[in-house]
């Protein structure tokens, strides 16, 4: 296997040297950390668009939502705001209930876990910030191997963009309660009389999790997402096929008793291993592999 093939079936995954990282190769597991843990401050926003409540023709935007939502069931507490001319009401109540739904989600939202590869496993950056200056490595992961893991299923590219992309009304569905297992969900009953029995508020639009900012489109990453968790924890360890690495690479500064380890498993687990070193003409990286 030259390293070219990988290029096109992996995503990288930059580690420093620790017992941490021996223990995801060793145990065929990988790390998923809170949002807590994420060196960016923005990660994931969560931002509703509320000016579906803003249409000049209020009763029929109100109407339309609420034809989504539910908000109102039954329906005739809305038209009788309608006839009385109170749609300002009506909306008022309707934001009200929704706000309740947004903010319980947003709650169990940040219970979300996230691990992160990179599709760039040839960026002296990537090897300088997330490979201890070349004394750490890079694990070359099979994208469909990766895939054959329930936990995996959200798992998809980074978009990188100039200003956050709101939710609006319209990524919500209405369901059944555990029809659609994690997923973000809000029984409209929680808190309030208002109900919509038996139903639930799905955000079903997962596009915001893959948002930042174009400064790092340099990482070129791809992540995945366990979404809102029943519990808030620090991270989970997810177990991944045993043939789901396909290479280790190794930056040209690691200690020689770290490479003497890393070399003695990948003889055991048959992983092919590969050495990094920088590029100094072009401030690229040399791969080659390993002696």
């Amino acid at each position: 296997m030259n390293f070219e093939q990988l290029t096109k079936d992996c995503v990288f995954r930059y580690r420093f040297f620790n017992d941490n990282t021996l223990s995801e190769i060793v145990d065929s597991k990988i790390w998923h950390g809170s949002l807590e843990s994420l060196n960016d401050p923005y990660e994931l926003p969560f931002i509703f668009d509320w000016s579906c409540f803003d249409a000049e023709d209020l009763p029929s935007a109100l109407a339309r939502i609420n034809k989504r939502l539910l908000l109102f069931d039954p329906m005739d507490k809305l038209t009788s705001y309608l006839v009385n001319d109170e749609a300002v009401a009506a909306a008022d109540e309707m934001k009200s209930i929704l706000s309740s739904a947004v903010n319980r989600l947003k709650e169990h939202y940040s219970y979300s876990l996230v691990t992160c590869f990179s599709k760039e496993p040839f960026d002296g950056l990537m090897w300088s910030h997330y490979s201890d200056g070349m004394r750490g490595l890079c694990i070359a992961y099979n994208v469909d191997k990766l895939k054959e893991t329930d936990e995996f299923s959200t798992f998809y590219d980074v978009k990188y963009i100039d200003e956050v992309v709101p939710f609006t009304y319209f990524d919500f569905d209405l369901t059944n309660p555990d029809s659609k297992k994690g997923r973000l969900t809000y029984s409209h009953s929680y808190e309030r009389e208002v109900t919509v029995i038996g139903k639930q508020l799905v955000l079903r639009n997962t596009d915001h999790i893959f948002q930042k900012h174009t400064r790092w489109k340099y990482e070129q990453e791809v992540r995945n997402v366990i979404i809102a968790p029943t519990e808030k924890v620090a991270g989970k360890s997810v177990s991944i096929r045993k043939d789901s690495i396909k290479a280790i690479m190794y930056g040209s500064n690691i200690r020689s008793t770290n490479l003497h380890i890393l070399k003695l498993i990948c003889k055991e687990r048959d992983i092919k291993l590969f050495e990094v070193s920088p590029d100094k003409t072009n401030f690229g990286v040399i791969i080659k592999p390993a002696i």
